[in-house]
């Protein structure tokens, strides 16, 4: 909520703050008498259901959940206190996109952990334009270095003792 509140002052989102949170707590703890009761409440419906429909609306269209990447795949939004929200996958996931998602109306852009096969983050980047245009020669896996040539080639190429660079060419898209 402090993020869209701070991009979007005129909706009067109050910021969540502690004192919020304790009766959020109190509310969905009333009557309950075992764990097994308070697993079926989610406190961010409790919290939600304290907004009118056009600030849940704005929450939902401004900071979602999850997001759809240009390859298909829906990945999770997180959000952290102090922290930029970020977004992680699979680097052939970007394949393709030049532009870093945004939120909040484009005013945003999600920080991208751009992930090898082993799941491992091989960069970390909130402009996919510029990681794509400077990308050359960084590491992507243990033994392989890529080299984006022109929109839609990118070049793999394998170390060899030092002495430079093997090249291998391959036709993603198109």
């Amino acid at each position: 909520m402090a993020l869209v509140s701070q991009h979007f002052p005129r909706e009067n989102l109050q910021t969540v703050k502690e004192s919020i949170i304790r009766e959020a707590v109190e509310l969905v703890c009333e009557g309950k008498r075992s764990l097994d009761e308070l697993s079926a409440i989610s406190l961010i419906d409790t919290l939600m259901a304290t907004l009118t429909e056009r600030q849940r609306s704005l929450l939902r269209r401004e900071a979602p959940d999850r997001i759809k990447l240009k390859s298909g795949r829906n990945v999770r939004v997180h959000y952290e206190t102090a922290k930029s929200p970020w977004i992680e996958s699979r680097l052939q996931d970007f394949f393709g996109a030049y532009e870093t998602p945004k939120l909040c109306g484009g005013q945003v852009s999600l920080t991208v952990h751009l992930l090898a096969p082993n799941g491992r983050a091989v960069q970390v980047t909130k402009d996919l334009s510029g990681f794509w245009k400077n990308t050359t020669r960084r590491s992507v896996a243990s033994f392989s270095v890529v080299t984006l040539n022109t929109p839609g080639r990118i070049q793999i190429c394998f170390k060899r003792c030092n002495r430079g660079y093997q090249s291998f060419g391959f036709l993603l898209f198109g």
